[in-house]
């Protein structure tokens, strides 16, 4: 449900320059308090472990992420970015220090690289244009949800694992464009393969759609449950693989959606599944919109998000700017 509010402000609340209110100011948010900075250095630099950033949208450089913290952008669908602009943001490295942070709705131009052994970390609703390149120690105990994972050019990966140890990983409710490295006793469930293979061995499968059985061949000694085009219902080749309820259609992807085409961009496909009798374990639907983490349409954060501004262009004889905001409340 939309709750409008319209906000009079006076132009000197902001700056005291006239343009001033046009920059987009970056919120840290720390203790119950909120202050605005110009550039994401100076509110990195602020911040502490366990305050909130919220990025606006715009393009910003990437940056070494060495403290816990919570980094919020507005979004990075079209459609539902239209009055804020997609947050833009181009690589992401990722040191012991921000352990148990949480990164959502943010457009990543480049590969997310943690380059200390990480754990508890938490990414969500993103695009992820090159995907993940875990460059160096073992990352443990993430949540990898409800983000579009692109490949990697430089191998053709969307999850890259160069330690070949990373465990305990949840990759739930994602579109994952390309093959994913070898991740150990982790859950993969709800996902979409795209392309390419998956190396795994000691995991659990369900409820995921795969783009063809020849693609799933390189896992080892884990549980199938409920998966589309599995290969066969304990797993492909063998492999020491168990599992039950697997769906053996081996169904081309143009069938499997409302609306897929390989030529198509991300935001022009629909992954809702067209056979309501594909259901996973839980009930739910096999794929994005099921299981754990059920697709959010439009990839919002969990804030309240701007729907549509208007700003007046010039301000009143008495020095205020009219403003007015449609904000719509988050669900989920």
């Amino acid at each position: 449900m939309c709750k409008r509010y319209t906000f009079l402000f006076c132009l000197f609340f902001f700056c005291s320059s006239q343009t001033s209110f046009a920059q987009k100011l970056i919120a840290l948010h720390h203790g119950g308090a909120a202050s605005f900075f110009t550039t994401l250095p100076d509110a990195y630099n602020a911040a502490v472990n366990g305050d909130t950033i919220y990025l606006p949208g715009g393009s910003f450089n990437g940056f070494s992420l060495q403290k816990s913290l919570t980094l919020i952008g507005v979004g990075h669908h079209p459609d539902s970015t239209s009055a804020t602009g997609q947050t833009i943001l181009s690589y992401l490295y990722i040191y012991a220090g921000g352990n148990n942070s949480i990164i959502t709705s943010i457009f990543f131009t480049d590969p997310i690289q943690p380059l200390e052994a990480i754990s508890g970390l938490v990414i969500s609703r993103c695009y992820l244009n090159k995907g993940f390149y875990f460059n160096s120690g073992s990352q443990t105990n993430w949540i990898i949800s409800e983000n579009w994972i692109g490949n990697n050019p430089s191998n053709n990966w969307s999850i890259y694992d160069a330690s070949g140890s990373s465990n305990n990983i949840f990759i739930s409710n994602n579109i994952i464009h390309n093959r994913i490295s070898t991740l150990t006793s982790s859950e993969i469930s709800n996902n979409i393969f795209i392309n390419g293979p998956v190396y795994s061995n000691s995991s659990i499968f369900r409820n995921n759609i795969f783009s063809g059985i020849n693609y799933v061949d390189y896992v080892s000694n884990s549980q199938w449950y409920n998966n589309l085009n599995s290969g066969i219902n304990g797993g492909p080749n063998g492999n020491s693989n168990t599992g039950s309820d697997n769906y053996l259609d081996n169904v081309p992807l143009t069938a499997v959606f409302v609306n897929y085409n390989s030529g198509n961009t991300f935001y022009q496909n629909d992954f809702h599944v067209v056979n309501q009798a594909y259901l996973g374990n839980d009930g739910t639907p096999v794929g994005i919109y099921g299981g754990a983490f059920p697709w959010k349409v439009g990839s919002l954060p969990f804030n309240p998000h701007i729907r549509a501004k208007t700003i007046s262009s010039t301000t009143n004889p008495d020095g205020t700017l009219h403003i007015n905001i449609t904000v719509k409340a988050q669900g989920n």
